[in-house]
């Protein structure tokens, strides 16, 4: 998703993730040639008392992309497993501790009772080779964690229509016939790091 300079971007965000090998991710960019490709690195953030996840069920990112900053704020969509609500803005800084009021009030238009400061609790670099379709954004991405790659399919809703069906001809298309749903980069992220303990 993008936003253009210094704006705002809400809506629900409906998007549909399924794991792959190194194998699959390769043959997938053999197939499927990017319009563009991003590399960014997402950071998430919580409040001294892990209220984002635990009161709201949120999540803060900030993402940089190249000079460019963006703080995305994520709330769950009651009853959906595909959907979350996302609000988006620019930001001139990468680092929480350096928020602007203006910046600062976006957080707590969302999260009123957020305590600062706010600690990072991840961080990882995705390459995203995106593909444009009259509905959706595909993108075969590479997430590298701090021991780890791992590798994903994201089918991003543009538009409403039926992409489970499109998603399953891009699957037949690699050869996947049992594909299995990825958990987010986040809860992806945290496994990991519990992992090297």
């Amino acid at each position: 998703m993008s936003t253009e300079g210094d704006s705002m971007y809400n809506n629900i965000e409906k998007e549909l993730k399924v794991q792959l090998t190194r194998e699959q991710y390769e043959k997938a960019l053999r197939l499927y040639d990017p319009d563009e490709v991003i590399v960014q690195t997402n950071t998430y953030y919580e409040d001294p008392d892990n209220r984002i996840y635990r009161k709201y069920s949120g999540a803060l990112r900030i993402r940089t992309i190249g000079d460019r900053n963006i703080l995305t704020i994520k709330k769950t969509v009651p009853g959906s497993e595909d959907s979350k609500y996302e609000y988006e803005c620019d930001i001139h800084t990468s680092d929480p501790k350096s928020l602007n009021a203006q910046e600062i009030s976006f957080i707590k238009d969302h999260f009123p009772d957020l305590q600062f400061p706010l600690h990072p609790i991840a961080r990882f670099t995705t390459t995203r080779n995106l593909i444009e379709f009259e509905n959706a954004e595909l993108c075969i991405d590479q997430t590298d964690f701090d021991q780890k790659s791992d590798y994903e399919l994201e089918y991003e809703y543009k538009k409403p229509h039926d992409g489970y069906t499109v998603l399953e001809d891009i699957l037949n298309s690699l050869g996947i016939s049992d594909p299995k749903k990825s958990p987010s980069k986040l809860a992806r992220a945290l496994a990991y790091a519990e992992s090297m303990r």
